[in-house]
């Protein structure tokens, strides 16, 4: 396989027909699979396009031992940005990660936590904790396993809210380029805070907080199949067309310009599951049988228009 072909694919640069006959090189054989790993861990696809400018080749080794990769075809991601907090009274690296548009990715953290991260999220993490706390950072999605230390909580900042927690199975949603956000808890127990209102939300199992209003509100998780877009499927409960578009934005990275002004009511909502390798233009074609509207993609802006 022609290694610029690869590493097209894992920059999302290929045609349909490209892209079967990448996957059907990668289940031909366990050695494509491990020689396809290998590539996507030595070489960062951002500076492979820098590389491909000045038609020069490079050799970068991108060593993260911490990182460990369960999922085989959600292998694309972006780190780096290493940089050192000294904030604190300890010194500690950290990394970052930023996941492109139609993926998600599975982390192992240096304290045995485990973290999924979806399509557009970025994670800024220690390569070690400090011995009082275990910080993160998250811009997006992300599903949460944390080991259980009681002597140093973990916590989760996001933009607007930070999530404590000891040990539990968590989930947050909070885009810093939308007005959503989203707290639900599986196992244990988590406190969410409201950084700006300093108010204080404290969740049981099978609860979950959302901002309506400007205002955290506590619901029960009625549909874990939510939680499916680890596994690469997108699924919608009953949610308001609006929400659903929102999302789609976020997944994506398109901007819905909605002037159906019978889909702006959102008077309509929307229940189904998809996959995400799929694409956008399946779903849209998918939701127009619920309510009929008409669609216009805009390779240029990166837009859709929602007629």
């Amino acid at each position: 396989m022609d290694n610029r072909l690869i590493q097209r694919y894992i920059s999302g640069h290929v045609s349909e027909d490209e892209k079967k006959q990448i996957l059907n090189w990668l289940e031909a054989d366990e050695q494509n699979m491990r020689h396809y790993m290998a590539l996507r861990k030595l070489f960062n696809f951002e500076l492979w396009r820098k590389e491909e400018k000045k038609e020069t080749a490079f050799s970068r080794k991108l060593t993260l031992e911490i990182l460990k990769i369960a999922a085989v075809f959600t292998l694309s991601f972006y780190v780096g940005g290493i940089f050192s907090d000294t904030s604190g009274k300890e010194s500690v690296t950290m990394q970052s990660v930023y996941v492109p548009m139609g993926q998600h990715v599975e982390l192992m953290l240096a304290d045995g936590s485990k973290v999924w991260l979806n399509a557009g999220s970025r994670f800024f993490f220690p390569t070690c904790f400090s011995h009082d706390v275990r910080q993160v950072k998250l811009e997006g999605e992300g599903f949460f396993e944390v080991q259980t230390d009681k002597e140093r909580p973990f916590i989760v900042c996001t933009p607007e809210y930070k999530i404590k927690a000891l040990g539990t199975s968590f989930h947050v949603f909070a885009y810093e380029d939308t007005e959503l956000f989203e707290a639900s808890l599986l196992e244990g127990k988590i406190e969410v805070c409201d950084i700006n209102r300093m108010q204080r939300i404290a969740l049981s199992p099978n609860q979950k907080v959302s901002l309506e209003n400007g205002r955290l509100k506590t619901l029960p998780i009625m549909h874990p199949d939510y939680f499916l877009w680890r596994e690469g499927i997108i699924s919608f409960d009953n949610e308001p067309v609006l929400a659903v578009m929102q999302k789609l934005e976020q997944y994506f990275d398109v901007k819905m310009n909605i002037t159906n002004e019978q889909v702006k009511a959102n008077h309509y909502h929307y229940t189904g599951k998809f996959r995400m390798r799929d694409g956008l233009e399946h779903i849209l074609k998918v939701l127009q049988m619920k309510k009929r509207f008409t669609y216009q993609v805009d390779e240029d802006t990166n837009t859709i228009e929602i007629k």
